[in-house]
């Protein structure tokens, strides 16, 4: 997606949503893009001129794939943002729960992950690891992937979603991760255009699409047999 400078007057537009919002419900964003002028809508359209995306853990469909939305925007070339700049276009101050963050032990406690695979997650690109703690979005993300791969999502396919979304909207994390990589073809709306990498290069850019290279498949493997956690995160 061609990157475009949006400021506060994209509100004034036909603006829509997806993934699920920290700072407030879906309901009171529809009710201030109304008041800055603009058309809230449900769905993506052609005629749509921007898309806001949640920072409560990542827009990820029930199959790992990235939300319909986003692909749909992508595909039409609809502006993205995150949903901390769409507050900084309406003047609300982040509240203090989103600046909190969590030592690797916290975030396992929380997440009911092991502080293995929490380690093993920020390698793949997954979660957000800063000076050794971790952020709001880290938690809500490290549940979410424990509720898919509960669900029997392939590890694999959430690290290929997560680097599509990076790629389009790339304030919401990182710009390159450190990922052994091999070729992957893509084959659906969702996934977009194909990439192919060479194999187990050291370090890549997100707009190539990582899986793991056979020196790790044990360590993925095992990190997809996870519990299923006793509560799960909708998204």
């Amino acid at each position: 997606m061609t990157a475009v400078e949006l400021d506060s007057s994209a509100l004034k537009s036909s603006v829509a949503f997806t993934g699920r919002l920290a700072c407030m419900t879906r309901a009171e964003a529809f009710e201030v893009v109304r008041q800055h002028g603009g058309m809230p809508s449900q769905t993506v359209t052609k005629h749509t001129k921007l898309l806001i995306v949640g920072e409560l853990g990542w827009p990820l469909l029930d199959d790992g794939r990235p939300s319909n939305k986003l692909s749909l925007a992508t595909a039409y070339g609809i502006p993205v943002a995150s949903e901390r700049r769409f507050l900084e276009w309406i003047g609300k101050a982040v509240p203090d729960c989103v600046h909190k963050t969590y030592s690797t032990d916290q975030l396992a406690a929380l997440s009911k992950l092991s502080s293995d695979m929490i380690h093993e997650f920020a390698q793949f690109g997954l979660l957000d690891e800063r000076g050794g703690r971790f952020g709001f979005r880290d938690l809500a993300s490290a549940r979410q992937i424990a509720r898919l791969l509960g669900d029997g999502v392939r590890l694999t396919e959430i690290i290929r979603a997560v680097s599509q979304i990076r790629k389009w909207l790339p304030e919401v994390g990182l710009a390159n991760v450190r990922l052994p990589t091999t070729a992957l073809k893509s084959n659906s709306l969702e996934d977009g255009p194909t990439k192919t990498v060479s194999s187990c290069s050291r370090s890549m850019h997100l707009s190539a699409v990582p899986t793991i290279c056979l020196n790790r498949r044990n360590r993925l493997r095992r990190l997809e047999i996870v519990p299923k956690p006793s509560a799960s995160t909708a998204f």
